[in-house]
């Protein structure tokens, strides 16, 4: 299929409609390949990936849970079992994270973008490789890196700069037909200077 096929038939996919088949590590590795192919300004390569499994998942959840329930203002017992739910309905998730270059040589957005960007390599392959995926960045997901930390792996998230979410992959049931997309008209969007 071509690059511009994939791109237009990419779409989100919320663990609510994964249906419970595995992703096998083979899968998740093949798709971090990808992702660390993405366009990095000064070669910084920033992103970094945590890659939680099984009961450390179903764990996660029930931590991510709390974790609301505990920060948020007024507390909806149906967002913080949503929060639960979209980890421990997933076969994975990938935790993303930014490094900042040490030398700041460039914009920390840049670095931001370039990790976007690995998400978005993975994304775009996820369909032909028969996988889903959801990138779930609540507003309350707590301290990711304490909880790493007091799971034994403090020195990996030592330097991180940024959580930037879940990426969260599990397989679904597609339907015949996609749904079409809506996207406004990019001549919307767009002014052509002479």
């Amino acid at each position: 299929m071509s690059i511009q096929h994939e791109i237009k038939n990419r779409r989100t996919v919320v663990p609510a409609q994964f249906n419970g088949k595995s992703v096998s590590n083979d899968e998740i590795k093949a798709l971090l390949e990808l992702a660390k192919w993405a366009p990095t300004h000064a070669k910084t390569q920033p992103w970094n990936f945590a890659v939680v499994q099984g009961d450390a998942l179903q764990a996660m959840g029930t931590w991510l849970e709390e974790q609301y329930h505990a920060k948020a203002a007024k507390p909806s017992e149906i967002k913080g079992k949503k929060f639960r739910e979209n980890l421990q309905k997933s076969e994975a998730v990938i935790l993303l994270f930014m490094s900042r270059d040490p030398k700041e040589r460039i914009p920390e957005w840049e670095e931001v973008a370039a990790t976007s960007m690995a998400v978005q390599n993975m994304w775009l392959a996820l369909d032909s490789m028969d996988l889903a995926g959801y990138w779930s960045s609540p507003k309350s997901f707590g301290d990711v890196p304490a909880y790493l930390t007091e799971l034994g792996h403090g020195e990996f998230v030592e330097g991180m700069h940024k959580f930037l979410g879940f990426f969260c992959l599990g397989r679904h049931d597609k339907p015949e037909e996609q749904m079409p997309a809506e996207r406004i008209p990019v001549s919307e969007k767009t002014i052509w200077i002479d």
